[in-house]
């Protein structure tokens, strides 16, 4: 079985990475 905090990390981390990057392009365009 695996690390519910270390999937909730992972996940927490990618949803955080794709808003950084739809902001970056939202002010690039």
């Amino acid at each position: 079985m695996f690390n519910f905090r270390a999937i909730l990390l992972i996940l927490g981390f990618i949803l955080f990475l794709y808003g950084f990057i739809a902001l970056a392009l939202f002010f690039t365009v």
